[in-house]
């Protein structure tokens, strides 16, 4: 999703999924309980997920979206409270999720194809379903889905499948022992109307902002002030100069102005994982730990390796009785650590090592795992 986000024009504020053979509706239903947890809206983006199907039976069990009660045996229980609404028979996608998704009849090998499914798709699912297609009905199914995709989109295909002797145009892209096939992105998209270019900073530049970073790690606010608006004098839309505004000015308490200059970054890159590491320190230290846990996930959907928003998730988590979540996120901060020892995450260290933070967190899990087991 941050790689697809990345490459789309200010103007498109949607990301648009097509389930292809939806059946009853759980891909779709799925696929949109997974853009809502993603944080997608939070970065001002639509989700519009689309399921199609040959059989109007089926269509018509998605749109009611009501499953019996061992449909959801295996899902975890937070995530049926929050999105499903029980019903004297089963279970009810909820309206937040239902409202997402459209459900319409299409036959995938009939062509030519409606216009509306032929382009601005981000991502189309289609597993299991050509499986049944003859060989030839597949490769006109498949060339119309890159036809529909957009550049940089990607297919999803069943497990068991694979586009091998059906096309050669798409990229295989390997994610944890599985492989996704992405449309390559014939050219770079770039609108000089609309959008901010990346501005090639030169070597002043480049030795202010070191200059801030070391008067940061010594606290040195005032000059972290005077540089930064002196960088922004040669760079205004330099994102990583309005983030080094906006930690000092979280480090001396002004969260106001600390959250003004965070909206800064964002509006230039709404994907810098800092800024929103920084929003989520803002909400914490205003109480609101609702917010702050909303928050603190988005580093994390931006950049895995950010440990100091699993370490946070982890303390929220703990301090809210949370305490089978709380370990999760420990453990993946550990991990993290290990992985990530020098990643971007370590700007916010407030001069702490990462072996004591490993200590500390170390810590931290013993005292949660003694208290899941007492739970």
């Amino acid at each position: 999703i941050p790689e697809i986000l990345t490459h789309k024009l200010p103007a498109d504020r949607r990301f648009r999924v097509w389930s292809a053979g939806c059946s009853t509706g759980e891909e779709p239903y799925t696929i949109a309980m997974t853009l809502l947890d993603s944080g997608l809206e939070g970065f001002g983006y639509t989700p519009e997920i689309l399921g199609t199907d040959v059989s109007t039976n089926a269509l018509l069990k998605a749109k009611r979206g009501i499953y019996l009660s061992r449909s959801l045996l295996s899902m975890p229980h937070g995530v049926a409270n929050r999105f499903f609404v029980p019903m004297p028979h089963g279970h009810q996608v909820s309206s937040g999720v239902r409202e997402l998704v459209t459900f319409q009849y299409h036959n995938l090998i009939k062509e030519p194809y409606p216009a509306a499914l032929m382009g601005n798709w981000d991502a189309i699912f289609c597993r299991n379903v050509t499986i049944y297609f003859r060989l030839e009905s597949t490769r006109r199914v498949v060339q119309n889905f890159y036809d529909s995709l957009n550049p940089g989109g990607y297919l999803f295909i069943g497990h068991s499948e694979t586009l091998t002797s059906i096309s050669d145009r798409f990229d295989p892209v390997e994610i944890d022992g599985v492989f996704l096939y992405r449309k390559p992105r014939e050219r770079a998209v770039f609108s000089p109307e609309s959008e901010l270019p990346e501005i090639e900073r030169g070597a002043e530049v480049t030795e202010l902002l070191a200059q801030a970073e070391g008067a940061m790690a010594a606290t040195d606010y005032s000059s972290v002030f005077d540089i930064v608006e002196r960088v922004l004098h040669l760079e205004p839309h330099n994102a990583k100069a309005y983030l080094l505004a906006a930690g000092a000015h979280a480090d001396i308490g002004d969260l106001d102005a600390a959250y003004s200059e965070c909206e800064k970054v964002l509006a230039i890159d709404p994907l810098v994982a800092a800024a929103r590491y920084v929003l989520g320190m803002i909400h914490l230290r205003r109480g609101d730990k609702l917010l702050a846990l909303a928050e603190f996930k988005r580093p994390i959907y931006i950049d895995s390796g950010f440990v100091l928003a699993h370490l946070n998730l982890g303390n929220l988590y703990k301090s809210m009785g949370a305490i089978p979540d709380a370990c999760k996120e420990y453990e993946r901060t550990l991990r993290t650590l290990y992985e990530n020892p020098e990643g971007q995450w370590t700007a916010f260290m407030g001069g702490f090592k990462a072996d004591l933070l490993a200590k500390t967190v170390e810590r931290s899990l013993v005292e949660c795992r003694r208290g899941k087991s007492d739970l």
